[in-house]
């Protein structure tokens, strides 16, 4: 079963162009099973905000839809099919993801596939609470929520991060600065630094340290799946512009 959660060391995988997708799809690798837990992990959600978004699907019904897409991912060749001609991976994946909604509903009267199949762990929860909007395009959807997914994993693993070297006091400052507080109610960094303990200049030299970690972090992610160097600060650019939408 391939696990889906978005936390993990921020070392799973290397910055090269093209590292995850590569491993993924190479099963006589040793980081395939890895890299195919983090590529579910960081994609399931926007692909269910797609599909829930393109056939107004309940919660369940838009839950087997992406169990079934992510089966044929893992193992019906996609992966092996895609190379940089056809452009980025999320074009790709959203090109693949409508060819595999008009099977799906050509197929619709057919019995259900029997046998065993992949099977991604999908969070319940999350699914029940989502709120995916019916105004915007399947395509707004998943770019969305592709972003907020990159952002969440990387949130998640600079925490991890700074937990490891010790490094509390500037999570702490940080998720207090940045994540806690109401949209312009951000504490000031006097109050904080009362609160925490350290001086004011400390709680500056903290959030500098954990913005500039987060942007690597997420600069990460995103080398992951183009395929040319070149577009990294094109594309980190367009995350945060989706992250402000």
């Amino acid at each position: 079963m391939v696990e889906t959660g978005t936390g993990g060391s921020p070392r799973s995988f290397p910055s090269t162009r093209w590292s995850l997708i590569l491993s993924a799809r190479d099963p006589g690798s040793s980081a395939c099973r890895e890299a195919l837990n983090h590529l579910c992990g960081l994609y399931w959600k926007p692909v269910f905000c797609y599909i829930r978004t393109t056939r107004s699907m309940a919660g369940d019904d838009a839950k087997d839809a992406t169990q079934d897409f992510f089966a044929d991912v893992i193992e019906g060749g996609l992966l092996e099919r895609f190379s940089p001609e056809r452009g980025s991976f999320r074009g790709y994946l959203k090109g693949a993801i409508r060819l595999f909604l008009l099977e799906r509903h050509e197929k619709s009267s057919a019995l259900k596939r029997g046998g065993a199949r992949t099977s991604v762990p999908l969070d319940d929860r999350w699914i029940e609470t989502a709120a995916v909007g019916r105004d915007g395009t399947p395509e707004d959807a998943f770019e969305r929520q592709w972003a907020r997914s990159v952002m969440d994993s990387a949130l998640s693993d600079l925490r991890d991060e700074l937990r490891r070297g010790g490094k509390e006091r500037h999570w702490t400052i940080f998720e207090r600065y940045e994540l806690s507080a109401p949209s312009g109610a951000s504490p000031t960094y006097a109050d904080l630094a009362r609160e925490v303990g350290v001086k004011t200049t400390d709680v500056t030299n903290y959030l500098n340290h954990c913005r500039a970690r987060l942007r690597a972090l997420c600069l990460g992610r995103v080398r992951d799946y183009i395929a040319d160097e070149s577009d990294a600060a094109a594309e980190l650019m367009r995350l945060f512009e989706l992250l402000r939408s």
